[in-house]
């Protein structure tokens, strides 16, 4: 892509796709018109090689502004459940299926948050700074809140910041799950297999912590997990020696990449005759990369 030449920079908006994005682009398209400002919705990039000062450009990607520094950039962040839910509106599958999806917008605009760009969280009245007048905002609220997205409540994401992920987020080779969509156990008799993985989510670059709790039931000899936690395409697998039943938390560590989505997997490498495991839940927590050490 060509450089964008211009003596002074554009106004950029970036618009965290939600329920309340038809609106927002409205109103930034009205107010650039009663200004006299040149209004540039853009895609992925932008087609133009010179852009005036007097330019608003607004989009929901933040290649759209590869040229131009990051403090130039705000961002408009709603809710990260809303992005879900518009994505639910446009292909309505199992809204945990979609998580992955609208975490993408999610991290990239983390990333461009790191970089220097200015955040704007839920406003009432959005003010970009004359000559605009604040545009009063109606804050479209998800009706499906599901709270896996939390590490995306604020941005850039914070060091401590802690996210529950329920066992229902996580996909499974088989298991049984009744009328309230709640899992049940899983059967750990039969050949070596995945029994759990997911939830491809795209969290922020930096180390990040999993403490995943879960039950399992042994009966006469012991039964050995595999178990894997970090970049979908390349995590390291750690084997789990199960000798007594019971309840147990596993933690684990892994320096992530928002380009590339996370994954636990739990396999069982050899065929077994008994047992059973049940998923529980699971949190994840951003860890402060002084104290990062990725042999947990």
């Amino acid at each position: 892509m060509a450089e964008i030449r211009v003596k002074e920079h554009p106004l950029c908006v970036l618009i965290i796709p939600s329920l309340a994005s038809g609106q927002l682009r409205a109103s930034l398209e009205q107010e650039a018109q009663n200004h006299g400002w040149s209004y540039v919705a853009a895609g992925r990039s932008l087609d133009d090689d010179v852009i005036s000062p007097q330019t608003l450009i607004v989009s929901e990607s933040v290649s759209a502004f590869k040229a131009f520094p990051a403090h130039c950039v705000t961002i408009i962040h709603t809710d990260p459940d809303s992005v879900v839910e518009l994505l639910w509106q446009m292909d309505p599958v199992e809204r945990r299926y979609l998580v992955g999806r609208a975490s993408i917008f999610l991290a990239e605009a983390e990333a461009l948050a790191r970089e220097g760009a200015k955040v704007v969280r839920n406003p009432v009245n959005l003010d970009l700074g004359a000559p605009f007048r604040p545009i009063s905002l109606h804050k479209a609220p998800s009706d499906h809140p599901m709270g896996v997205l939390g590490m995306f409540d604020e941005l850039p994401c914070r060091p401590g910041c802690v996210t529950s992920w329920p066992p229902t987020l996580f996909r499974y080779t088989s298991a049984p799950t009744d009328a309230t969509g709640a899992v049940g156990d899983i059967e750990l008799v039969g050949p070596p297999r995945a029994l759990v993985f997911g939830p491809y989510i795209h969290l922020p670059t930096g180390p990040w912590h999993l403490a995943l709790d879960i039950h399992i039931e042994v009966e006469d000899t012991p039964i050995s997990l595999t178990m894997e936690w970090g970049d979908h395409f390349d995590s390291p697998a750690c084997p789990v020696r199960f000798k007594n039943s019971g309840f147990y938390r596993l933690d684990f560590s892994a320096n992530l990449d928002a380009s590339r989505p996370a994954e636990l997997r739990i396999s069982i490498p050899s065929a077994s005759l008994h047992g059973r495991l049940r998923i529980l839940g699971a949190t994840v927590s951003y860890i402060d990369s002084s104290n990062f050490d990725i042999s947990n």
